[in-house]
């Protein structure tokens, strides 16, 4: 199955932040810089994360944050491995549960490929 994505080295890094925030505004520098988003991108990716958590509670805690697909100019993944974790908010879970993620796992995905029927 063809879905259109696939990893990027330009969208990987292995290192620190000190929260979920610098997470995502690292991810969201290298997209623009490799000109994967437009400007705004980190914006939208905190802005969604603050309303949908995307933390996963995973033998491998990990959390999938993406923006909305307006955002996009091509599609791909992004992975950051953290060391020390950092923690997000539990997807589906209350205000107050966190999960201290180690993998992060970052969907640039445009309007094409969010609407495939094959995902």
């Amino acid at each position: 199955m063809e879905t259109g994505l696939k990893p990027f080295p330009q969208l990987c890094w292995i290192g620190s932040a000190i929260d979920w925030k610098e997470v995502l505004l690292k991810f969201s520098d290298m997209a623009e810089k490799n000109g994967f988003v437009r400007s705004g991108f980190g914006e939208a990716l905190i802005a969604r994360e603050k309303e949908y958590p995307t933390g996963l509670p995973t033998e491998i805690p990990l959390a999938i944050p993406h923006a909305y697909p307006e955002y996009i100019i091509k599609s791909g993944v992004g992975l950051a491995l953290l060391d020390p974790p950092v923690t997000f908010r539990q997807m589906g879970g209350e205000e107050d549960q966190w999960l201290s993620v180690k993998l992060v796992v970052l969907m640039v995905v445009t309007q094409e490929i969010a609407h495939n029927s094959d995902l």
